[in-house]
């Protein structure tokens, strides 16, 4: 805050992880790019998903109990948001039984944290759009689960970005907000 940017506009929003944070989606509106590339990745996915996200990278996650979990499940269709190759070809091999859904074109290979990788790494636009995407996918799922973190602080297990598709999965009318009146793909 004691900085001179030479941005017109810088946006800061702290609401941290609490549910008022999602307001903010009554104040965005996604670019129709998006909403087309969301749209087909929902039609890929074919029907009722249940949404995972799993943090493994920077933050860590207990995940493998996660995968057990899911192997008993009656739902077929994971979309898995992770930013984790190793994390993904984990849930792909354990759950043969599940179709396992991930759209996110760049993963950590290493566990290097790919929200880090700054503009000489990949595309960043793409980072961010495939994000946005994920967040939205998790919050149009029949339900969110993860895997808890195990070196977040001690007052959170759950990352921020769970915490938040959660929160859009409860309150629909963000999302609605957010899509517009032409996209009602599980918002009744």
């Amino acid at each position: 805050f004691n900085a001179d940017y030479p941005h017109e506009l810088l946006v800061h929003q702290q609401h941290g992880r609490l549910p008022i944070s999602v307001s903010i989606f009554m104040r965005l509106s996604l670019r129709p790019e998006l909403t087309k590339e969301l749209l087909a990745r929902v039609a890929s996915i074919g029907g009722p998903y249940l949404g995972v996200h799993v943090r493994h990278t920077d933050y860590r996650s207990d995940y493998r109990p996660l995968i057990d979990q899911l192997a008993g499940g009656e739902i077929a269709r994971l979309f898995v948001a992770t930013d984790n190759r190793k994390v993904l070809d984990e849930f792909r091999a354990a759950l043969p039984g599940k179709q396992i859904f991930s759209f996110a074109e760049e993963l950590s290979n290493d566990g290097s944290p790919i929200h880090l990788r700054g503009r000489r790494v990949g595309n960043v636009h793409r980072r961010n759009c495939d994000a946005i995407l994920d967040l939205l996918l998790l919050a149009l799922s029949v339900g969110v689960v993860s895997a808890d973190l195990l070196n977040g602080r001690r007052d959170f297990t759950k990352s921020g970005f769970t915490v938040l598709a959660t929160e859009l999965l409860k309150q629909k009318r963000y999302l609605s907000e957010l899509l517009g009146p032409a996209v009602k793909i599980g918002l009744d």
